[in-house]
């Protein structure tokens, strides 16, 4: 390879590659009540805990923004840390399983990774 293709080439990793992602800092929210565990975050204190929802992508570029947005709550009480994950998805059909919009139910216990 030429000296002026090396050139090309690394002036091309250096658009396409994205900013470096910089380190997120969540804070949990100290609660006065238990948290009810039926995935409904219908409590008051979950609308004002910190939260974070700034996701970068692994697969298929990694470091480039979310396609998806994901939001993560942080509460804790004397006994337990509760951590609360949205996860949301803009093909998924409101109200049918999952494999009824389009994506096997083993696709997501297989390929969901937290």
């Amino acid at each position: 390879m030429t000296k002026t293709a090396l050139t090309l080439l690394a002036a091309n990793c250096l658009v396409t590659m994205p900013a470096v992602a910089q380190r997120t800092t969540i804070r949990a929210t100290a609660i006065p009540t238990a948290v009810t565990l039926d995935g409904k975050l219908d409590e008051p204190f979950w609308a004002t805990a910190d939260s974070i929802d700034d996701f970068r992508q692994r697969e298929p570029l990694e470091g480039f923004a979310a396609t998806e947005r994901t939001v993560v709550k942080v509460v804790h009480d004397g006994n337990a840390l509760y951590i609360a994950v949205r996860c949301y998805d803009s093909s998924m059909r409101v109200g049918g399983p999952a494999s009824s919009a389009g994506m096997p139910t083993s696709r997501l216990t297989t390929m969901s990774e937290f």
